[in-house]
């Protein structure tokens, strides 16, 4: 539903901002915060030292950023920087660490698969142990399965924020004998070796030294291929053909063929194959789009994020976005509405909180069928309501329809109001014992009209002579001496029929009831 707080000026900036703690927070204070969860939670202390450690942080990563050398990587999984012992998790964090903040390193292909410790050597501190038994070559070393419906690895970092990064190389069914699994255990394979190689290395750099004392030094090209253009080609046919294969049965990424392909060929050769494949990337880059925002909410820049990591052009993904964006925003929109319940107002801001611009959201606003919107929710919330129109129109408005909207739907609806009306009277003959005119006033105070009123009151099965005798019995156990004129005239006074009177004075079964005078 809508988030209703209270707004005032950020106990950081001044901004507008919405409640916390002991103050107010803007959306940008918030942001510079990293704040996670509920920010209601947090005061405006505790905001004041996430930002200052959010920014020393960043400091820090810009700093080793402008020293980052990548000499060695695993596809877009791992990145590593053999000189200055540093490495970057992309699918994790912007974060760089260091070799020796590695604290161990855990497999697992399916749920209930795990080898700890990394495949091949065990890492417990930072200390490389004795091999463990040779798993890769067949993930039925361990199930005798045909299918992988997730494989990862799990790497454990000295990060108080986020002592755990995890590698997704596998997180749908795919079989044993796909090139898919295949290729994700090759990677698994790179990945650990790579840890390893980082845990048992660490004690060699002094980290100690300010890194801003590190020169930034040009690194030398490569050693380059002599290899004939003739050559070339034939190296060009030979991976073209592979990947071509390999497309036959997987939908792949660039950055996944890239992976597939490092290693047998040079970098130009697999430039080569991803622009002449037969594939088209911007369709394949919508499909992945589609995919990303049928798990999760993705604003356009985490979006465009995800795809470069995918290996994706700028030009592909500019296409994508240029195609099919509307689409998926759309789809984004209606994800919001029917998972989480944001409408009018709280749509916009969830949106624009996600970073959509304001004529993205128009735009959004525009395509959206609001009346079938309203009436499919109303509907659905009408099932088991027992409120009367006023009070549902107000509801409505309340879960962020706007008023016009609510009006022209409360013009137009169907709903059984009579309906609604009579699961109210029986909610309340639940915990009131009362009189059919009694009843009939409770409901038209509820806001039912008297039509309504009348037709529960008249279809709610209830035996208002046995109400008569409860109602009796109530007066007596609170006041026991009154004689039967006194009981007649307090069941009179409760709106209750001669005849429903008579039945619970014969009824009532005290002898000690003294007789009229």
């Amino acid at each position: 539903m809508g988030w209703f707080r209270k707004k005032g000026p950020c106990s950081i900036c001044g901004q507008p901002g919405k409640e916390i703690s002991d103050g107010f927070l803007c959306d940008s204070c918030s942001r510079k915060a990293e704040i996670t969860g509920d920010p209601r939670t947090y005061t405006t202390a505790q905001v004041k030292k996430k930002i200052e450690s959010a920014t020393r942080k960043k400091e820090r990563r810009e700093r080793l950023q402008t020293l980052f050398k990548a000499t060695d990587s695993a596809a877009h999984y791992l990145i590593v920087d053999q000189e200055h012992g540093l490495f970057i998790i992309p699918s994790h964090s912007e974060e760089i660490y260091r070799f020796n903040q590695i604290t161990g390193i855990e497999f697992i292909c399916d749920e209930d698969t795990k080898v700890k410790g990394g495949i091949g050597r065990a890492l417990i501190g930072g200390a490389i142990m004795d091999p463990l038994p040779a798993y890769l070559g067949s993930v039925a070393g361990i199930r005798k399965v045909d299918v992988c419906h997730m494989m990862q690895i799990v790497i454990s970092l000295d990060d108080i924020d986020q002592p755990v990064a995890r590698i997704d190389l596998i997180d749908s069914a795919k079989k044993m004998s796909s090139g898919r699994v295949r290729l994700a255990l090759e990677w698994a394979r790179k990945i650990i070796d790579l840890v390893d190689w980082m845990a048992a290395n660490a004690h060699v750099y002094s980290y100690e030294k300010s890194e801003a004392d590190i020169a930034l030094e040009e690194e030398a090209d490569d050693l380059e291929e002599n290899l004939s253009w003739e050559d070339i080609d034939i190296e060009r046919e030979d991976a073209l053909a592979e990947v071509e294969d390999l497309l036959q049965d997987e939908d792949l990424t660039p950055a996944e063929i890239r992976g597939w392909l490092e290693g047998d060929y040079e970098a130009e050769v697999i430039d080569y194959v991803i622009e002449h494949c037969q594939c088209d990337w911007s369709w394949r880059a919508y499909q992945i789009a589609h995919d990303y925002m049928e798990n999760s909410c993705c604003s356009p820049q985490s979006l465009r994020d995800a795809l470069r990591v995918d290996g994706f052009s700028e030009a592909q993904i500019n296409e994508m976005f240029a195609c099919h964006w509307d689409e998926l925003a759309l789809k984004e929109a209606k994800s919001l509405i029917e998972e989480y319940g944001f409408f009018d107002q709280d749509l916009f801001d969830r949106m624009k909180e996600e970073g959509y611009q304001d004529e993205q959201i128009e735009m959004i606003f525009s395509r959206l069928d609001w009346n079938t919107i309203i009436s499919d929710y109303a509907s659905e919330q009408a099932k088991c309501s027992d409120m009367a129109a006023s009070v549902f129109a107000q509801m409505l408005q309340n879960t962020g329809f706007s008023a016009t909207l609510v009006r022209s739907f409360m013009e137009r609806d169907t709903i059984d109001w009579n309906a609604h009306a009579l699961r109210k009277a029986k909610h309340i003959h639940t915990f009131a014992v009362c009189s059919k005119a009694q009843l009939k006033d409770m409901l038209i105070s509820e806001g039912f009209e008297e039509s309504q009123a009348d037709y529960a009151v008249d279809h709610s099965d209830i035996d208002w002579k046995a109400e008569a005798l409860k109602k009796a019995r109530e007066i007596y156990d609170s006041w026991s001496q009154c004689t039967s004129a006194q009981m007649r005239v307090c069941l009179q006074h409760q709106s209750f029929q001669e005849e429903e009177i008579a039945y619970a004075l014969a009824h009532l079964g005290i002898k000690r009831l003294p007789a009229p005078r």
